[in-house]
């Protein structure tokens, strides 16, 4: 299973007509950090933000994810319930609080969230995708596959739905459903190095079954 609980929220959930030229900055540093793996200063970064624009729900919500990265699910969660305090209808604060939950087994409560979110948003591909990994991480493989196949009926190109697909229908031992979905992660991202050495077990399973 690909690490799901956490998605860095980057450049693409700001509108930038929003920011005055500095904060504009600042938020690119933060994606530049964030890509980097400089989760400190990604914080920092947005936190200064933040200062500037104490509305900025999505800087309160990537500073909640990037807590997530650290696995510090209390500030993920404290983080998150800011941005919703800022903008209640924003559907990846409601992710992030869920992903908060779910990173102290606080699977029911993940799920309340996640639900929330789908509420807000029914054609984004992450509330499906998020209850598939709690489903996934209890051992739940058929609920957690028709979770990962709404997330990819809602997002064609959504990677890491068609990733963990692959891995849950390994894990029941439906190789050719396995296969196929890790062909579209390949199509997708042909150099991705995770799902080339997923394809080579699964191959490898096929031609043993054959």
């Amino acid at each position: 299973m690909k690490k799901t609980f956490y998605f860095l929220f980057l450049i693409y959930q700001f509108t930038y007509s929003q920011y005055t030229p500095e904060t504009k900055e600042l938020i690119k540093q933060a994606l530049v950090y964030e890509q980097n793996g400089d989760i400190q200063n990604a914080i920092t970064t947005h936190e200064k933000i933040l200062k500037i624009n104490t509305k900025s729900f999505q800087s309160a919500n990537s500073i909640a994810g990037l807590y997530g990265q650290l696995g510090n699910s209390e500030n993920e969660i404290s983080w998150a319930k800011k941005a919703i305090q800022i903008n209640p209808k924003y559907c990846m604060a409601y992710i992030n609080l869920g992903n908060g939950y779910a990173l102290k087994n606080d699977f029911a409560k993940a799920n309340e969230y996640y639900k929330m979110a789908d509420k807000i948003e029914p054609s984004n591909p992450l509330p499906p995708y998020s209850i598939g990994v709690v489903e996934e991480s209890n051992g739940n493989f058929k609920s957690a596959i028709s979770y990962y196949e709404q997330s990819v009926s809602r997002d064609k190109n959504f990677e890491n739905g068609y990733f963990n697909l692959a891995a849950a229908y390994a894990s029941i031992k439906d190789f050719k459903n396995a296969d196929k979905n890790i062909k579209k992660v390949l199509e997708l991202s042909p150099n991705a190095s995770d799902a080339q050495e997923m394809q080579k077990h699964i191959t490898k399973e096929l031609q043993n079954i054959k």
